[in-house]
């Protein structure tokens, strides 16, 4: 809201800049044309418009032109700034989550979060067969977080036992993406941002 009206306040003073730049453009036609007296009187009305604007019907046409260019760039900024306001608004909001893992993902449960607001569990099992038929687990958790944040890391800790080798692989201000290499079926979990 506060980027609309500073735009429409911007856009406004802009409109009055291009007023004058036309007025004075007028102006200066007038002169070249040669009715010198009315340019006159438009200058000498100090007393009826004020010094400040009988200064401005005085200065050149372009630099109210520019002007407006200059602020017509502006409200364009105020207005489509918007694609990277996530980036500037994500802070330090505590964050974490207490999973809860089972040997099936569909009864994996958050036990307790801060700033997450919704999460999901997946596992993709591997057969390795050389030299001995071996099964590996992967595991990912994706988080989406209520507000934004601007975490680098996620840490990941096994409450009462030690989790396997564990990677952020993707992290932005609205969810991040941890995979777990090994099994963490009946494990329980503390994932916690890191700033």
């Amino acid at each position: 809201m506060r980027k609309m009206l500073a735009a429409i306040g911007v856009g406004v003073i802009g409109l009055l800049l291009l007023a004058l730049s036309i007025l004075r453009g007028m102006a200066s036609l007038l002169d070249r044309v040669g009715r010198v007296d009315t340019v006159q009187t438009l200058r000498a009305s100090d007393a009826t418009l004020g010094k400040p604007v009988a200064w401005l019907l005085g200065t050149p046409w372009y630099y109210p032109a520019l002007g407006t260019v200059i602020l017509a760039l502006i409200a364009i900024r105020l207005l489509f700034a918007g694609r990277n306001e996530v980036l500037l608004e994500a802070s330090k909001i505590p964050t974490s989550a207490f999973i809860t893992v089972d040997h099936s993902t569909l009864n994996s449960r958050l036990v307790k979060s801060e700033n997450i607001k919704d999460w999901k569990v997946f596992d993709q099992g591997f057969v390795f067969r050389q030299p001995q038929p071996k099964t590996f687990r992967m595991w990912t958790i994706f988080l989406l977080f209520e507000k934004p944040i601007s975490a680098k890391q996620f840490a990941v800790t096994g409450i009462g036992c030690t989790p396997p080798i564990y990677d952020t692989k993707y992290l932005s201000p609205q969810h991040a993406i941890v995979t777990i290499g090994g099994d963490i079926a009946g494990m329980n979990l503390q994932l916690d941002a890191i700033f």
